[in-house]
């Protein structure tokens, strides 16, 4: 399958130049948007040089576009007909490939209903869109070198950059897909935020929905056999982006990506060193992630129903200002199947 060259684009007014580097970095025409924003949609659209519609789902149903990514998905996903799946589904029998900058639904709850349940084997909700921030590809070089480290018995990430590009959620979200490469199946979660402004904000934050949300997140992870990690996640910096720190049993490995470069060093326990520095062209990493959810056959290692409970069980805890047990979500859905 070639590579994506007509857009639809669901955005904000102010996410316009971020629409417009995915679309030169793919190298395609962005040929409508439209924005969850009432009556923004023909700004948008002008903005960008596109048709503009107001309708989501038809876009996705019969717009003339092979390629769809929802930089504002609001609460799509959620609607309780089933609609959105539907269209969804239908943008998949003809072709076209979709990318979410947040995770849809906006609540683990909602993929028993709003007709995710109804997707019928073997395809998943993962087959219907990719959320961008769990699509992130390492170059090769580094890819092996992230393989050969292995298992990890602590590691700290930390991953910021401006709201326009990416959601406190849709961090989370990449943060967690990182984070999969090298510890699985956490256990509890000690969760801190920080909304937009600085305020703590235990009572500001939404009862049961992730979608954008802004501010600053700090989470203290545990993991069976005294395993940790520690997140900082934030849409609230000017430039773009993370930096990994692990440590395993074959020495400590640091991933560091800016505008500028990637580099990677991994110090083995006998203190030798291997480095892999990689000039960037100056674009935010976040760029690449939308190109890399459009790619044909794309995979993503952690499950959109994983990160959903993972990110409501962080909320649950910055909520209540405790330690939360991932158990505790994934007990609410085990009800809500009937078990």
């Amino acid at each position: 399958m070639s590579r994506v060259q007509r857009l639809f684009v669901w955005l904000n007014p102010g996410q316009e130049p971020f629409a417009r580097a995915v679309a030169t970095r793919l190298g395609a025409r962005i040929v409508a948007a439209g924005s969850p924003d009432r009556g923004k949609s023909p700004i948008v659209a002008a903005e960008l040089g596109a048709t503009a519609t107001d309708d989501i789902r038809s876009a996705l149903i019969s717009a003339d576009c092979d390629g769809v990514v929802l930089l504002a998905p609001s609460d799509f996903g959620s609607e309780p007909d089933g609609a959105d799946v539907r269209a969804l589904l239908q943008a998949r029998s003809r072709g076209v490939r979709v990318a979410c900058l947040e995770a849809s639904p906006t609540s683990a709850i909602d993929l028993l209903s709003c007709g995710w349940n109804r997707i019928e084997e073997p395809l998943e909700p993962d087959d219907l869109f990719v959320p961008i921030g769990l699509a992130w590809k390492p170059p090769l070089e580094i890819a092996d070198l992230l393989k050969d480290f292995g298992p990890a018995r602590a590691v700290q990430l930390s991953t910021a950059g401006p709201a326009f590009r990416g959601t406190l959620i849709s961090r989370l979200l990449f943060s967690m897909g990182m984070l999969s490469e090298f510890l699985t199946d956490v256990e509890s979660v000690d969760a801190s935020f920080i909304d937009a402004v600085g305020n703590p904000s235990l009572h500001l934050l939404p009862q049961d929905r992730l979608t954008e949300l802004h501010g600053s997140l700090n989470c203290l992870l545990r993991f069976s056999g005294s395993r940790s990690a520690t997140l900082l996640v934030s849409d609230q910096q000017i430039a773009s982006m993370f930096d990994l720190r692990v440590i395993g049993t074959k020495g400590t490995l640091s991933l560091v990506c800016t505008e500028e470069s990637l580099e990677c060093t991994w110090v083995h326990p006998d203190g030798t060193r291997e480095e892999t520095r990689i000039e960037r062209d100056a674009a935010p990493f976040e760029v690449d992630l939308v190109v890399q959810a459009l790619e044909p056959g794309i995979e993503t290692s952690i499950s959109i129903e994983t990160v959903l409970t993972f990110a409501q069980t962080a909320l649950l805890s910055a909520r209540t200002g405790e330690a939360e047990s991932i158990s505790t979500i994934a007990r609410i859905l085990e009800s809500a199947r009937g078990g």
